[in-house]
């Protein structure tokens, strides 16, 4: 097993832990609170209200009416003793002896003063006033996280999304082949109803790349569903590939149906606008543009996320900014995505380090997925030959299984990117220069997540790699 993921667990159940004692600790001071309080505030009232009659009934106490002026400023203690009343001065309460609330004063051969010591009766006030105060500080922090608590759950990604992926798969760029293998990997949180191959560049976007994917899981799915039960058959997938547009789009953006767009358009027939179909195009926009121009009712059904922007099919691209920017749900993505693999410098460099570690040996998914990381962009002299992890394209997978993520806001933080609202229902990379590597605007919107999502692919690779072992229920005797 990887590390990474492990590490990660581990890190989670301390967590776990922590906040575990962290609403304990929050539940426990409202309720000492509320214990401590009343007999505080008991004692302090009490404390008031001897304080209010204590001047007099010391004074009554121990000066009796025979006692003469005296001008020396003896204290009237030491007169009293004197004078042969030290008895009934020792049988006063304490607080009138001088060590409490109340200290004889004095005797200035005019008039007799009793001096309050009101100190104790301050501290019992404001140890009250905490006292009262912290059950409404705790029971106010109580409820806050009360009340949050149901927007999480209600804005968290766990829905099993409806997706439709359009691939250019099988061309000189691996890239998408690995992003098959990760879309796969997460084929049982994903309900995939759709696979088209998109040709954006002459040689690519063939539906035997897709296939050849299906059948390297197909070798895997029995070790898969040991982990879950929700992997899709191989039957299933094969039958929901589809042929797309050949070449690319004429002038107009739009030219005749294909296999790809019909079923694009019965998918999002069958959506919703609450239960949309999340359209993820890796390639080539032409099946999306034919889809809409075909049937512009699916419009409000349909969420659209692109990579690569124009560079594939500009036609199609222009027809789909121009017809329908603001009327689709549409993330406009077109370097975010490199933060799954770029270095901070914007170097076009893949990740030549994760793929041996954690996909070498693990299953056949592994196996193929360490073959698409080789020689990339098709090299074949070696000059120029470039390895290793890309997958740029799979930010819109990630924008999708991400746990922690509201999927319906874009603007938010996620594995899968944050985007910028240039209008309504249409979102574009930050151009903020911080979230920039290079030029690769809003790449560190991903790549301050990478660690993460790829400890996740990681323990994905695992379940290929072995079975899960088997669970047996303890024996009483």
């Amino acid at each position: 097993m990887a590390w990474a993921p492990f590490l990660h667990a581990e890190f989670a159940e301390v967590e776990q832990r922590w906040s575990i004692i962290g609403l304990i600790v929050v539940l426990s001071v409202p309720v000492a609170g509320l214990m401590v309080a009343p007999r505080l505030l008991r004692g302090t009232v009490a404390e008031v209200d001897e304080l209010l009659g204590e001047r007099d009934m010391c004074f009554d106490a121990v000066v009796p009416d025979t006692v003469l002026p005296d001008g020396d400023g003896n204290t009237l203690c030491r007169k009293l003793r004197g004078a042969g009343f030290a008895n009934r001065l020792s049988s006063l309460p304490k607080k009138c002896r001088g060590s409490g609330a109340v200290e004889p004063s004095r005797y200035d051969g005019r008039k007799f003063s009793v001096s309050t010591n009101t100190s104790l009766a301050r501290r019992r006030i404001l140890w009250s006033g905490l006292a009262l105060a912290t059950p409404l500080l705790g029971c106010n922090v109580i409820l806050d996280e009360v009340a949050r608590a149901p927007a999480q759950a209600s804005t968290g990604n766990t829905a099993r999304h409806r997706v439709f992926v359009t691939t250019d798969a099988g061309g000189s760029d691996k890239d998408d082949m690995q992003s098959l293998i990760h879309l796969l990997l997460y084929s049982d949180q994903l309900d995939i109803v759709g696979l088209g191959s998109s040709a954006a560049m002459l040689g690519s976007g063939r539906v035997a790349a897709i296939h050849s994917v299906i059948a390297a899981y197909e070798a895997d799915r029995a070790k898969l569903l040991t982990h879950s039960a929700g992997y899709p058959t191989a039957d299933f997938l094969r039958s929901i590939v589809h042929e797309g547009f050949p070449t690319r789009q004429p002038e107009a953006g739009f030219s005749r149906p294909t296999s790809s767009s019909r079923a694009i358009i019965a998918a999002a027939k069958s959506a919703s606008p609450g239960s949309p179909l999340y359209l993820l195009t890796w390639g080539s926009h032409g099946d999306v543009a034919q889809a809409l121009h075909d049937d512009p009712t699916i419009a409000p059904n349909i969420r659209l996320i692109s990579s690569g922007v124009d560079g594939q099919d500009p036609n199609a691209h222009r027809y789909l900014l121009a017809r329908w920017k603001g009327r689709i749900w549409w993330i406009n993505g077109a370097t975010s995505g490199r933060g799954i693999y770029a270095p901070p410098s914007g170097a076009n460099t893949p990740d030549r380090f994760w793929p041996g570690p954690n996909a070498r040996g693990h299953g056949t998914l592994g196996e193929l997925f360490i073959a698409c990381t080789q020689d990339l962009y098709g090299d074949f002299d070696g000059t120029q030959r470039v390895d290793g992890l890309k997958m740029g394209d799979s930010f819109s997978v990630l924008y999708l299984i991400d746990p922690g993520r509201n999927p319906d806001d874009p603007t938010g933080r996620g594995w899968g990117g944050s985007y910028v609202a240039s209008e309504p229902r249409y979102w574009t990379d930050s151009r903020n220069r911080a979230l920039a590597f290079g030029n690769y605007h809003g790449a560190k919107t991903v790549a301050d997540h990478k660690s993460i999502f790829l400890a996740d692919f990681a323990a994905r690779f695992d379940r290929a790699q072995a079975a899960k072992a088997a669970t047996t229920a303890p024996r009483f005797l």
